[in-house]
């Protein structure tokens, strides 16, 4: 049996696309496994958002595309420009966190901004009032209301939450730490207890 060169050509067309199928093949069944598996995987910075909504977090990074759904794929809603600003966990969505901040405006993050780090905002109700003198929040030395008061922060002032027992917070901003009324803060609930 003889085989000319137009055969021959034939075969290895035949033999090449039947590789190159295979290689395809390999190649979309390997991108289908990586995004199974990035899909499925949770980061490890707020994992058990699920079962206990709505909770607070705080900003990580900044800035902080907020979107208007759960994805990349959405369109910016608008930027957080500050870390640490707390806000308050509503809903979730794979690794997409809806959130809501201190105005009441929602819109989804990646959870990889977040953190579980506390932070909270002084009577931030009272920050942008149009009156002539600021409003000011007593730190005070111990959890008692006739304690000596540390320093006065003023409304909208961002601090670190350590613990709280449902009535006072023990907070820090910059070099000082103190004891604030729980109520007077926006990033802790009421009656939550933090250790």
């Amino acid at each position: 049996m003889q085989i000319n060169s137009k055969q021959v050509f034939f075969l290895w067309q035949k033999m090449e696309s039947s590789f190159l199928w295979r290689r395809r093949m390999l190649v979309a069944s390997a991108s289908i496994f990586l995004i199974i598996l990035a899909e499925t995987a949770q980061p490890q910075e707020i994992r058990s958002t699920a079962d206990k909504l709505p909770q607070f977090a705080s900003l990580k990074a900044s800035p902080a595309d907020v979107r208007t759904g759960p994805g990349r794929q959405y369109p910016k809603r608008w930027v957080f420009r500050r870390a640490g600003l707390p806000v308050e966990i509503i809903q979730t969505y794979k690794t997409w966190r809806r959130i809501r901040d201190v105005e009441g405006t929602s819109g989804w993050v990646s959870q990889h901004l977040l953190s579980r780090r506390r932070t909270a905002l002084v009577m931030p109700w009272d920050a942008n009032k149009p009156s002539k003198q600021p409003v000011y929040v007593a730190l005070r030395s111990s959890a008692r209301t006739g304690a000596e008061t540390i320093a006065r922060l003023e409304a909208g002032a961002l601090v670190n939450v350590k613990y709280c027992n449902g009535k006072w917070c023990f907070v820090t901003i910059r070099h000082f730490a103190g004891y604030i009324f729980q109520k007077k803060l926006w990033g802790v609930y009421l009656s939550e207890e933090i250790s």
